[in-house]
Parts: structure tokens; sequence; C-alpha cells
């Protein structure tokens, strides 16, 4: 019997999923349990993080409160303050977005939070978990409709509907051959996580209620770019983005240069 099926087991995916089985409609997930390596993602935008943090209010343990963010630009500190929740100004926009004003601006624990989504939306019984890959889709091109999915193991699928969640892999899209634009020049994005040692207690000081971002300048730092810090619970995501041809360093060469030496000499003053 057709039903419908979700390719993609990411945070789209699963969050398309838990929709389904709050429905009550059974579905099949193609996809595996995330991997627990450092995931980009904490410092989404405004809707994205307040959509998270409305739909899955039991994963709220996973959503770390900042009051501010500090920019270091060219010898200039810039302190954005937000204590958006007794601003007028503040409470009308997120109305006017269509959400309840927050009291706090929010960064999420992607690590955390993606671990738990799996567990919450597989252990639905609406759910139907299928560790595959998609090997072929099959589009009746008369009426403009995905018949089949075709699994790496041999399985044919029969779907009702097709929920396309792998991103820029665009299974969908081209196999239908749809034109598609990028927007923006593509930027490269190095990154990894600082975690406290395992058994270790801290209590929550003011710097990890706080985001450092820093402008980098090819002419005082060797590269144009943007790198931050994020306090997350007991871990902290350091980072830095630029364009995607700005730097033949490796990954490592990058954190190593931008976070390490300037983040932590931001800190230390």
């Amino acid at each position: 019997m057709p039903t419908p099926v979700v390719i993609g087991s990411g945070l789209t995916g699963l969050s398309i999923s838990h929709s389904l089985s709050r429905a009550s409609i059974d579905h099949v997930l193609i996809g595996r349990r995330p991997d627990m390596s450092p995931r980009l993602g904490e410092s989404m935008n405004l809707e994205g993080t307040l959509l998270l943090w409305e739909m899955f209010p039991q994963l709220s343990r996973f959503f770390f409160p900042k009051a501010q963010v500090l920019g270091y630009l060219a010898g200039h500190e810039v302190v954005c303050d937000f204590d958006v929740g007794k601003r007028l100004v503040s409470r009308t926009v997120f109305r006017a977005l269509g959400f309840a004003p927050a009291e706090e601006f929010l960064q999420v624990d992607r690590l955390g939070f993606d671990a738990a989504l799996w567990e919450l939306a597989t252990a639905s019984e609406h759910c139907t978990v299928v560790d595959a890959k998609v090997a072929g889709l099959d589009l009746d091109a008369a009426s403009d409709r995905f018949t089949g999915v075709r699994l790496s193991d041999g399985t044919a699928l029969e779907p009702s509907y097709v929920f396309d969640a792998t991103n820029h892999g665009r299974l969908l899209g081209q196999t239908a051959k749809l034109a598609f634009r990028t927007l923006g020049t593509p930027q490269r994005v190095a990154y990894t996580h600082y975690h406290l040692p395992s058994g270790a207690r801290h209590g929550l000081e003011d710097w990890e209620r706080t985001t450092a971002v820093v402008r980098l300048f090819a002419a005082t730092d060797g590269l144009e770019a943007i790198a931050w810090c994020i306090p997350l619970g007991d871990y902290v995501s350091v980072g830095v983005s630029m364009s995607a041809d700005e730097s033949q360093l490796s990954d490592d060469e990058l954190l190593t240069r931008t976070i390490a030496e300037r983040i932590s000499e931001k800190h230390a003053a």
C-alpha cells in the first residue's frame, strides 16, 4: 500500500517524520542515526531557532540562552545585547513574524538535539526506519509524480508522497531535471568542538552566555573571514567562515591560526 516516504534523517527529515507521526500518519524514514561528529548549526536564524523551540518543547534542555554577542572588528569591540524580552520593538517584531515574543536569544546544542530528535522521531509506532541509500527514483512524467523509490538493498517502495530531506543532494530535483540557481558565492567553513573532561562540573559563568565573533582581515590576520566561539553547555563550538577560494590552508591550520590564537586572546583580554 502506498505510504509517505521521507528521504534523509537529518534535522529536516526527522522534523518531517515527527510531524507525520503527530498526525498519526504511517510513513517510511530512509536514513540512519546521525553520527555525533561535530555538527554545524548552532547559529541558526531567528525563525529556525524559534520554530524548533515551538515544535520540540520536550527538547528544551538543548537550547542555551545568550545574553549578548561580542563582536571584535579592527580594534573595536561591539556589544549586541539580547535582552529582547523587555523591549517593545523586539516584541512587536516577534509577533509580526508569527511567533510568541521570545524571552531570550537561544542557540542550539546540535550534538545533543539531533541525537534526541532521532530517538523521539523513530520511537513512534507510525515511523518505519529503513537503513539504506536511495539507488533511484521513478518519475511518471504524465502525472508529474514520483511512483517509486528504489533502495540500494534491492527494496522498492511505492510512495504516496516523497519528502526530499537531502538538502543540497536534491534527489527529487535532479531526477525531475529541475533547474536551480545557487544564491551567493560558495563558502568554506572549518569548525570543531572543545569538550569538558568527562564528569567535570561547572557553574554557568557570564562568558558562557556570550557568543564571540571576530572579523579577520588579510592585512593583519592573513585572510578575510569571520571566526566565532559559541559556548553550549559542556562544550564550546569554534570555527571560521570565509569565501571558498580565500585560503589553501587545511582545516586544522585554519583553526590553529584563527581560533586558537585570536579568540583565546580576546577572551583573555
